[in-house]
């Protein structure tokens, strides 16, 4: 079936100059679409994967073990090669695809009709802007899968289960994925000590942090945690006691504050994990915040992992004749028209899809604090 976008003149070189945009961006490693969260903290795997699974290292030991003392030709204890943990991932398929209706695309031709001379350029140029509003949602739509993934499973100690509430159509609800975070990393406040309004005079949040960073054997440098905790320290009575009484006298807090302060104090500083995706179901949008409330998460580095993807079919060479491909880095998107031989009203359909799963490389370094038990 010939598509409106190869016989329509303005749609064709609408189609050119959107594809022309998101071929050099991905050739550039620009951001055309709209940040991510894990961009900040994940790269991607310099090789993709042929299999949908793969092998990952968890956690590195950066555990020393210190030399024992020996003397003359006493024998020094032999080290047996400890290898690191690894585990089998399965990559899941995230998808997202965006549908022109007829009547949208009938209204557009008929904008094009009456077009002159004139006005072409403007008709190509909405249209083209149109084209690539369509692709812009449909990619983000697939990088906001990974961040819910990847978010949930950081404040949930490196456990993300698909539920009906995170992702609705998908044939895994149920499932979970173990990212291998260290049972022994994960600590409560206690009882009586939850961080809520009732004790926010008497918490010692610089002890509570404090107690954490002395369990790990190397240097925790950040902590993740929601807006709503971040305001619970600023309003802390004794966080206001160590800061105002040394940098900032009567003065009320701000993040920057908070964040200097920890720095002079060889503190590992705060950053917010501001993140709400839609979470479409039929034709529904809900808006989902994929954090856990209440929950420190320390990082011993900025770098928490690698993004695996696999080669899709079209780059292994499987590919439909009606079917235009397309790259944005690891995206692909898939744009090809619907119609009567599909028994279904006709539609040109815009899918982005990516065959991935994250990689937490730092995964037995990673501790948290629970602050709501």
């Amino acid at each position: 079936m010939t598509s409106i976008f190869e016989s329509n003149a303005y749609f064709k070189e609408a189609l050119q100059q959107v594809k022309f945009r998101i071929e050099e961006a991905s050739k550039r490693n620009v951001e055309i679409f709209g940040k991510t969260w894990h961009e900040k903290h994940f790269v991607y795997g310099a090789v993709p994967h042929l299999k949908k699974d793969f092998e990952t290292i968890l956690g590195k030991m950066h555990l020393t073990i210190a030399a024992s003392t020996i003397n003359g030709k006493s024998a020094e204890p032999l080290r047996m090669n400890q290898g690191f943990g690894k585990i089998a991932q399965t990559m899941f398929t995230y998808g997202h695809a965006y549908k022109m209706e007829g009547d949208e695309i009938r209204d557009l031709i008929l904008m094009t009709k009456a077009a002159d001379k004139a006005s072409d350029k403007r008709m190509v140029e909405y249209i083209a802007n149109t084209l690539f509003d369509q692709n812009r949602q449909a990619v983000q739509g697939v990088r906001d899968r990974l961040d819910i993934i990847i978010l949930e499973a950081l404040s949930n100690h490196g456990q993300f289960t698909f539920t009906k509430a995170n992702d609705p159509q998908s044939p895994y609800v149920g499932t979970t994925i173990g990212f291998g975070f260290n049972a022994n990393n994960l600590g409560t406040v206690g009882s009586g000590k939850e961080w809520n309004t009732a004790n926010q005079a008497t918490v010692d949040v610089v002890a509570e942090i404090d107690s954490v960073l002395k369990q790990s054997p190397v240097a925790l440098k950040k902590i993740l945690t929601d807006r709503a905790t971040l305001l619970y320290i600023l309003g802390s009575a004794k966080m206001k006691a160590y800061i105002n009484s040394t940098l900032y006298p009567n003065m009320p807090l701000t993040e920057s504050m908070l964040n200097n302060w920890l720095a002079q104090n060889g503190l590992p500083t705060i950053e917010v994990v501001e993140k709400n995706c839609l979470i479409q179901d039929g034709d529904a949008l809900t808006a989902y915040n994929p954090w856990k409330a209440g929950q420190l998460v320390f990082l011993p580095e900025d770098n928490i992992g690698t993004i695996e993807t696999a080669f899709s079919d079209a780059e292994l060479g499987i590919k439909d004749k009606e079917v235009m491909y397309q790259n944005y880095g690891r995206i692909e998107t898939r744009r090809f028209t619907q119609g009567e031989k599909d028994n279904a009203d006709y539609a040109e359909i815009l899918k982005a899809s990516l065959t991935g799963a994250p990689s937490f490389e730092i995964a037995n370094n990673i501790y948290t604090l629970d602050t709501t038990k």
